[in-house]
This record gives C-alpha cells, sequence and structure tokens, in this order.
C-alpha cells in the first residue's frame, strides 16, 4: 500500500508546473530595448563634429596654399595648427568610444570610435604633407638664391678675363685664364672653370652636383663682338 502511494506522489510531482511570472519578461525586453550607451551617443557626436571640421577646413588650407604665391601662404605654424580642433573632437570621440565599447548597445560607440581615427589619420597625412611641402618649397628658394649667388660669381671672373685682355690684347689661355678664376667659387664651394672658345670663352659652374659637364652646370660663354649667355640645366 505503502509502495502504491509512493509512486502517486511521484508522478504527480513530475506533473507539477512551474509558476508564470505575466508581465516581467515583457517589461525586461522593453528595458532592453530602451537601453542607451551615452558615451556611445558621445563618441558619435564627436566623430561627426570632428569629420565636419575637416571638410571644411581642409579644402580652405589646399586652396590657400596652392592658389596663392608661396610668399602670401600662411607661415607653417598656422597650417599644422589649423587641424587642431578637429583632432580635438576626434581624439575625444576615440575616448569615449572606447570606454563605450564595454557597454551595450555598442553600434555607436563603435561608429564614433572609427570616425574619430579617421579623422585623426587624415590629420596626420595633412601634417606630413605640410612638412614636406615646407621642406620643397625652402630648398627651392635656397637653390634660386644659391644660382642667382653663382651667376654673380661668374660675371665677376668675366670681367676679370676682360681686364686681362683689355691689358694683354688677347684672352689668356686655358691654364692661365684658371689661375685667374681659382679664387672665384661658386655657391657649392666649387672652384669656376675658364674655357677658351672660337673667338670668346666660357666661366663654367659645376652646379650642385660639383661636376663639370652634367646637366646642373651653369655656364655664361662671351664672345668678342657681344655677349650672350647660355645655361645650360
Amino acid at each position: 500500500m505503502s509502495r502504491k502511494t509512493s509512486s502517486q506522489h511521484i508522478a504527480y510531482s513530475s506533473r507539477r508546473e512551474e509558476p508564470l511570472y505575466i508581465g516581467f519578461e515583457e517589461e525586461a525586453k522593453t528595458k532592453r530595448k530602451n537601453q542607451s550607451n551615452g558615451f556611445g551617443t558621445a563618441a558619435t557626436f564627436f566623430g561627426f563634429l570632428g569629420l565636419l571640421t575637416s571638410v571644411v577646413t581642409i579644402p580652405f588650407l589646399i586652396s590657400t596654399m596652392y592658389t596663392n604665391g608661396f610668399m602670401d601662404r600662411p607661415p607653417i605654424s598656422v597650417q599644422l595648427a589649423a587641424p587642431f580642433f578637429f583632432v580635438f573632437f576626434a581624439a575625444l570621440a576615440v575616448i569615449f568610444g572606447a570606454i563605450g565599447i564595454f557597454r551595450k548597445p555598442r553600434f555607436l560607440a563603435f561608429v564614433g570610435g572609427m570616425m574619430g581615427l579617421l579623422v585623426i589619420a587624415g590629420a596626420m597625412g595633412w601634417t606630413r604633407h605640410v612638412i614636406h611641402s615646407h621642406h620643397q618649397n625652402h630648398r627651392r628658394m635656397e637653390n634660386r638664391s644659391s644660382r642667382n649667388h653663382t651667376e654673380r660669381q661668374i660675371e665677376s671672373a668675366r670681367k676679370t678675363i676682360e681686364k686681362f685682355r683689355a691689358e694683354n690684347g688677347e684672352f689668356p689661355d686655358g691654364l692661365a685664364g684658371n689661375r685667374l678664376t681659382i679664387e672665384t667659387k661658386d655657391s657649392w664651394q666649387t672652384e669656376l672653370r675658364y674655357e677658351l672658345v672660337e673667338n670668346g670663352f666660357t666661366i663654367r659652374s659645376a652646379g650642385p652636383d660639383k661636376k663639370f659637364e652634367s646637366e646642373d652646370d651653369i655656364a655664361r660663354t662671351t664672345f668678342v663682338k657681344e655677349v650672350y649667355t647660355t645655361v645650360e640645366n
């Protein structure tokens, strides 16, 4: 008799159902749907702000640098400081995105952080371009100044040879002429070379590469009846 009662009790226990809590699960789903990530929102906001200011600033700087003359361009300090504002916004976007990525929902934090990184990468590219452009322009101005100085040195050596001709009635030979011009150097500290040609002479600079008869030589040829300059590039 006791065995039957025990089996019935087990069967009854197995048929018991778990209690239902009506409404609690739907409320939890609603909370999950309404859940927000403040850091993600902030990251998206600052990332968008950084993109917006970069889109406005960089084209303006490019137009200023390449439509005006070199002397009218803003100084390099201004060119490098101009991206500060959108880099600042981008840095905030990356910081908030990095914090918000560990909270749900993560989508806005991810988007904002990626926008911030994109802006920072663009700013780094801009900085590299400005520095490279500045070095090129500086080198170009130095070459122009050096070339002008060399041409003045060539003119000075030419006058020395003309003075010798006026005193002796003829041009000096190659050795004597080079003795007269050896003390005159170009901008790259190379002695000028004197060369006799038919009815005249040439004063030659080896140029920046310091090698004669190369493409960057600077030479002036003087004839007995007329004077003209030929520049070998």
